[in-house]
């Protein structure tokens, strides 16, 4: 690794540079850490509500996803009182795709999943919906 390059203004702040494919393999090495974070908080949030720390998912919301086969997504954003668009906005992402994945027509990628899952305060496979052909209760 290259030494960084201090840059001093007029203003006195100081800056370090470094050359591109460094500071690249810095930013992948920052989203690959942010990312486990957000499944590390995702893991967190599921440990609690097994230990009772968290309140469980309403029966009501379980019911939706199970008997009407409303999407996960959709029932849990719905239960915490989030419309597409809020939610959309709060995980980087547009109502377009979040509503195409309620719908299931697209799936979200990991990165996604998990901050969607921050979000709604829930573990990430309570957010999954089961394959095509697989019975929900399996």
């Amino acid at each position: 690794m290259a030494e960084a390059k201090v840059i001093i203004t007029e203003s006195g702040e100081k800056f370090a540079a470094l050359p591109l494919e460094e500071f690249r393999a810095v930013q992948r090495a920052l989203e690959r850490i942010m990312d486990e974070l957000e499944l590390l908080r995702a893991e967190q949030a599921a440990a609690k509500m097994d230990a009772g720390e968290e309140p469980a998912i309403p029966a009501e919301v379980v019911g939706r996803v199970i008997a009407d086969g409303v999407h996960p997504l959709k029932a849990i954003r719905e239960w915490r009182g989030l419309n597409q668009a809020e939610l959309a906005g709060r995980a980087g992402t547009s109502k377009s795709y979040l509503s195409q994945i309620e719908t299931g027509y697209r799936q979200p990628g990991r990165k996604l999943l998990i901050r969607l899952a921050r979000i709604l305060e829930v573990p990430v496979d309570v957010l999954m919906e089961p394959p095509a052909g697989e019975d929900a209760a399996e």
